[in-house]
């Protein structure tokens, strides 16, 4: 089994933060198969689908902060 990459993380707490794959990939303007093959790491998401996913995890960390 391959390690983990980074991005993965990054999109699986993206994912928590919404509410759920689908409704990442209408945030993010994307397919759905698209986000769950970030997810599972057999493709790279482009930079900007990354970031938008960064900011969002980081919303995620900063709620779990103010807690």
């Amino acid at each position: 089994m391959d390690p983990e990459k980074p991005t993965q993380a990054i999109f699986r707490s993206a994912v928590d933060v919404v509410g759920g794959p689908e409704r990442l990939a209408d945030a993010l303007r994307v397919p759905r198969e698209e986000v769950d093959a970030w997810i599972a790491g057999r493709a790279d998401p482009p930079p900007g689908a990354l970031m938008d996913a960064v900011d969002l995890a980081t919303l995620k960390a900063q709620l779990r902060d103010v807690s």
